[in-house]
């Protein structure tokens, strides 16, 4: 399989923090209505937050509007927000990842790309 027609899959940790809200959607979505998101399959938020699927397309909705209205389009986020799931978890759970690793496979269903992407407090311990 051509690598340009391998599907990808966006994954990111930390999917219900500020970073994600202001930048990182805001900017994936800006390259979807331009068109340069061509093979991206989807994108996964994993987080601690409760959402499902819908209420996590919904929460991001709801922040581009207020955030970015002037990027903001109905029709296009529609379309866009279909590529966005979200797995609940917590990053000190080892059966959280098999659970993400699971809803990867489900959603995926074949070969497919995978960009990890760390939206992370930096935490240190002494």
């Amino acid at each position: 399989m051509n690598r340009a027609q391998t599907p990808a899959t966006f994954v990111i940790f930390g999917a219900s923090g500020d970073l994600t809200h202001r930048k990182l959607v805001p900017a994936l979505y800006a390259s979807f209505k331009k068109g340069r998101l061509g093979n991206c399959a989807r994108i996964v938020g994993f987080a601690r937050r409760p959402y499902s699927h819908a209420s996590f397309r919904s929460e991001l909705q709801t922040i581009l509007q207020q955030l970015h209205p002037g990027l903001y389009e109905a029709e296009s986020w529609a379309s866009f927000s279909e590529l966005l799931y979200y797995v609940q978890g917590d990053f000190n759970r080892p059966e959280d990842y098999t659970r993400l690793s699971m809803t990867l496979q489900t959603l995926e269903g074949k070969p497919t790309s995978r960009l990890y992407y760390l939206a992370t407090a930096l935490s240190i311990t002494p």
